[in-house]
């Protein structure tokens, strides 16, 4: 039985394109993943060909992880560390961290340092992780973003000063790398290019890995099995479907849990919320997580999976949802969520009438759509989304600060506030629909006002670098943008103070 553990001296030191890269090296590989984690595992998987599982003290404890690994060992088995080797829920070495999970697993561990900015002072970092706990089997070093010659250098500094060897570097190469993306990285099938990524990785490792090296470091012996901690619940749900949101927008399931599920007797039949017109027939309906916001327009126009799950719902059907309550939220309140976004106090007519030949066709066909549901089940159900209209001066900054302001201000939540950047054309006609100016707090924009539509009129900024005043002739273009500039300015000063 061969396998090792990949593990980092911190966050961010590519673990993951570490990983990938020495999965991609071998044969039948069975990846793991230390900790909750949905996305690492999804780049394993793209690489091995194989389901990734998660290896978690602290959800499945020592039988539960040893039964796991054990159970999905194929060829050689690697495990993805988190965060920093000794980081775990708290300051003691049983916390549940990627080297406690190596002492239960009695995995070596393959430590990756970053090279830079040093030179003899690399093999006391390496020390200090040997030494922190004499049970973790630190068994070689991999040295991030170096170059042959430095690889070297440190080597040398390590090897003479720790007794740990030095099995291979990382060169320094932007287009290894996997962008990031708020807490986590990028699903695997989102980066473009990946499959020539990981080729192009798998190559460079190929030169700069000692890999027979690494297979007899992976020897692990022969490993008794455990027992299935589950064993007594064989197929006590027999006979129970269970339709499970699996597409883009939902995608963050353990593989673990899944094939628990069909251990207990239960059958899973996948659906898509995007793409399926109805739900399957089924006894439980599971939502998990993933990125279902950044899908909304595609979830929302399909009307007829919402009618499908709010039916469900309304006959008494189970739902379990995850992440996807985002999702399901805006079903079984009663609201449903679309491309076009209004306020509630408008009517049809008058949203219609601004929207212009752009707008008007495509919220139209949602707004019909929309009423007749509400006509077919006799709900009195409402849009609770508002379009803003942002300034036309603007920038991608301003835009996020008004869509956190309008959110606050109104009390809902940021992804029923829509934000619009109307062109010059349209723009005074729309703008004042927005009841709050963002940047000073004053109501403003009143329908009824007729005064405070033609102040819209008089600020719009033209596509024109610059515009002659009726009066005088005089350039007022730039004047409007550092106007503009001003109030915005106010307006992030108010934030700081409150």
């Amino acid at each position: 039985m061969k396998g090792f553990m990949i593990a980092g001296v911190s966050s961010g030191i590519c673990k993951t394109t570490v990983s990938m890269g020495l999965m991609s090296l071998f044969e039948n590989v069975s990846p793991f993943k230390v900790g909750p984690d949905y996305i690492d595992t999804t780049f394993h998987q793209f690489v091995t060909g194989n389901k990734s599982y998660n290896l978690d003290l602290f959800m499945m404890g020592e039988e539960g992880v040893k039964y796991s690994f054990y159970k999905h060992h194929k060829g050689i088995s690697i495990v993805e560390g988190v965060m920093g080797l000794y980081d775990g829920i708290d300051h003691s070495l049983d916390n549940n961290s990627s080297a406690h999970l190596a002492r239960v697993l009695d995995l070596p561990v393959i430590l990756i340092v970053s090279g830079g900015g040093k030179s003899t002072s690399i093999a006391a970092e390496v020390l200090g992780y040997k030494m922190l706990d004499s049970r973790v089997k630190i068994a070689s070093v991999i040295i991030n973003r170096t170059t042959e010659a430095m690889y070297k250098h440190y080597k040398e500094a390590i090897e003479k000063y720790t007794g740990v060897e030095c099995i291979g570097y990382l060169p320094k190469d932007e287009s290894l790398s996997v962008s990031s993306r708020h807490l986590g990285l990028l699903q695997a099938e989102e980066i473009d290019g990946l499959r020539e990524k990981s080729k192009h990785l798998k190559e460079i490792l190929q030169k700069t890995i000692d890999v027979e090296r690494l297979l007899e470091i992976a020897e692990l012996g022969e490993k008794d099995g455990i027992k299935n901690p589950f064993e007594e619940l064989k197929d006590k749900y027999k006979g129970l479907k269970v339709g499970i949101a699996k597409d883009k927008a939902f995608s963050f399931y353990y593989n673990d849990n899944l094939e628990l599920m069909e251990d207990l007797g239960m059958e899973l039949i996948p659906f898509s919320p995007m793409s399926d017109k109805e739900i399957p027939e089924v006894d439980l309906l599971y939502f998990g997580g993933g990125y279902p916001e950044n899908y909304a327009k595609e979830l929302s126009s399909n009307i007829e999976m919402i009618e499908s799950i709010r039916e469900y719902h309304q006959k008494g059907g189970k739902i379990y949802g995850e992440c996807g309550q985002l999702y399901l939220e805006e079903i079984v309140k009663d609201h449903v969520s679309g491309q076009m976004k209004i306020a509630p106090e408008h009517t049809e007519d008058k949203v219609l009438a601004l929207m212009g030949k752009q707008g008007k066709a495509p919220l139209k066909e949602f707004k019909d759509r929309f009423y007749k549901i509400n006509e077919k089940y006799g709900l009195k159900q409402f849009l609770t989304y508002y379009l803003i209209a942002a300034h036309p001066g603007c920038d991608e900054k301003d835009m996020l600060d008004l869509k956190r302001f309008a959110s606050a201000e109104l009390k809902v939540n940021p992804e029923q506030v829509q934000i619009f950047t109307p062109t010059p054309s349209t723009y005074s006609t729309l703008m004042y629909y927005t009841e709050i100016n963002p940047f000073t707090r004053k109501k403003m924009f009143v329908e009824k006002d007729n005064g405070r539509k033609q102040r819209q009129k008089d600020i719009v900024i033209p596509q024109e670098k610059s515009i002659k005043s009726k009066v005088g002739n005089k350039n007022i273009g730039n004047e409007k943008q550092s106007n503009f500039k001003q109030v915005k300015k106010n307006f992030n000063n108010k934030e700081k103070r409150r």
